[in-house]
């Protein structure tokens, strides 16, 4: 969530809601105007009534939060979701993450009475068939006996044990905080997969991260020094695209550089070859979906 403020994360809204649109949205071009264009930051409060005159526009509204519990500003946030789920009730979704932290919990009790919980124990198990199914099915793993599997298994599960247990849903659809444990455990069996050696293996289930920016910042590390650059293009073109891209699409991204004399120029000599060492590059963080 950005600097994990309110204020990024109404930001962060903003620019997302407005690009759906094409351009930019009035009322943004006003809040610029009204901060000396540009040359003073607005409030938390201009900030949030733009972004609900930019969502009124939308006859559905759909709104996804992720960690909670890393807020810098935690009751500030809090405060922030309380006061937006009463805009708008019958075109607005929100769905947030959240590790189990009575605070937090709390605030999302009062917003619904009617919630409904899914305990930690039927997570769990759903997470243990996921993890069966891919010691079974993938290649990766075959090599490996039925007591070193049993020992990912227990590893992983363990790891992924604080992570998100609990579910929150309301009838209406309007709040939900879910269970982020499956982003984790599919992020390490990932990271297992590439183990070619029992003592690799045995290396990488010591040192598992125990969260998701563990996890992501092990990631972002392994990526190869070379491709650095070519890998942020590539999260930055998939970030802020109004549409899916596919993967071609994607490897072309590589090719666009800065220019002193245009701005960006396209060089096609430093595309891909093969459209897929995207996938090679971006490992994990990037994933094609019917091409795309």
């Amino acid at each position: 969530m950005e600097s994990q403020t309110v204020a990024s994360l109404i930001r962060s809204l903003i620019r997302q809601f407005s690009a759906t649109r094409g351009g930019v949205p009035t009322v943004l071009t006003k809040l610029y105007r009204s901060c000396h264009d540009g040359g003073s930051q607005p409030s938390v409060e201009s900030l949030q009534t733009t972004l609900l005159r930019i969502l009124e526009t939308f006859d559905d509204v759909y709104i996804v939060l992720d960690a909670l519990d890393e807020c810098a500003e935690r009751k500030d946030v809090l405060k922030w979701v309380k006061q937006t789920t009463l805009w708008r009730k019958s075109k607005l979704h929100f769905l947030a993450t959240s590790r189990l932290e009575e605070d937090i919990a709390m605030h999302l009790r009062l917003l619904d009475p009617n919630h409904i919980v899914i305990k930690q124990d039927l997570v769990s198990r759903d997470i243990e068939r996921y993890i069966d199914s891919i010691l079974d099915g993938e290649n990766s793993f075959r090599q490996w006996g039925d007591e070193i599997k049993a020992n990912i298994k227990n590893t992983v599960l363990k790891s992924a044990g604080g992570m998100y247990a609990r579910f929150y849903c309301n009838k209406n659809d309007k709040l939900t905080v879910i269970c982020s444990r499956f982003r984790l455990v599919s992020l390490q069996i990932d990271k297992l997969q590439g183990c070619l050696s029992l003592g690799s293996l045995e290396d990488q289930l010591e040192n598992l991260p125990h969260n998701l920016d563990g996890v992501y910042d092990r990631i972002i590390s392994g990526i190869d020094k070379a491709y650095h650059a070519d890998a942020l293009k590539i999260l930055q073109w998939l970030s802020f695209s109004v549409r899916p891209l596919k993967l071609a699409e994607v490897a072309q991204v590589v090719g666009v550089a800065p220019d002193t004399n245009q701005g960006l120029c396209f060089k096609p000599s430093q595309i891909f070859a093969d459209p897929r060492s995207v996938l090679m590059i971006c490992s994990s963080l990037v994933t094609e979906t019917n091409g795309e």
